[in-house]
């Protein structure tokens, strides 16, 4: 499993009427490392319910089918204040209650999604206040995932090209033949060898005199 990092890059609906750093909300809330008092957006001395809520960067080129994508904001409420980590994904908003007078990270898993989907979620906090304080000084998204086969470069190469980019195409558009030979044998023979079990100690097919069942295991 790997994990992936999703830091706040734009304002998506400012509702907290307050901040103590930059009038550019997400820029208080974008930081890795929490610095609590030091910029923040909040409410006080007002009431009714107030929502600010972020834009995150996108995942890029990131590949892998994702496990789990967990929110995570650290924030604080002062008395009779209300608060919840505010999430939503293609219109369903999820909402996660919480309530502290000193500062806690909180987090809500929304589950499996789609990379269009974690790319289109926004989220933040939401308040509802009868004149007390709640406040958001940090929150990002992490994406789990299992990456696909292949997508750490080796220094291994066939007909110059990276045995991960071979594997690649023999797990998508390349199950008949890669197009890629060693020893005369087309590279997708050897990796059925591989996949059906009958040549884990040696597949008899070498690339600079290294069988590839170890290069593969090297992979």
């Amino acid at each position: 499993m790997a994990t992936l990092t999703l830091r706040p890059n734009g304002n998506h609906s400012i509702g907290l009427p307050s901040y103590g750093g930059s009038a550019t909300h997400y820029l208080n809330v974008d930081e890795v490392v929490a610095d609590d008092y030091g910029t923040y957006n909040y409410v006080k001395g007002v009431s009714g319910t107030y929502t600010d809520t972020y834009e995150f960067e996108n995942h890029g080129a990131v590949e892998g089918v994702v496990t789990d994508v967990t929110v995570y904001a650290r924030m604080l409420t002062v008395e009779q204040t209300q608060s919840s980590i505010y999430i939503n994904i293609n219109g369903t908003t999820y909402l996660k209650s919480m309530g502290h007078s000193t500062w806690v990270t909180h987090s809500q898993s929304v589950g499996v999604l789609t990379w269009t989907q974690i790319d289109s979620l926004y989220a933040g906090m939401t308040v509802t206040t009868t004149g007390t304080r709640g406040v958001i000084t940090q929150i990002y998204v992490v994406v789990t995932y299992s990456p696909p086969i292949g997508t750490i470069e080796t220094t291994y190469k066939v007909g110059g090209v990276l045995l991960n980019t071979i594997l690649k195409r023999r797990c998508t558009a390349a199950i008949a033949n890669t197009g890629y030979e060693a020893v005369g044998v087309d590279l997708a023979q050897c990796y059925e060898k591989l996949a059906s079990g009958s040549a884990t100690a040696a597949t008899g097919y070498k690339k600079a005199g290294a069988d590839l069942n170890t290069l593969f295991c090297a992979k």
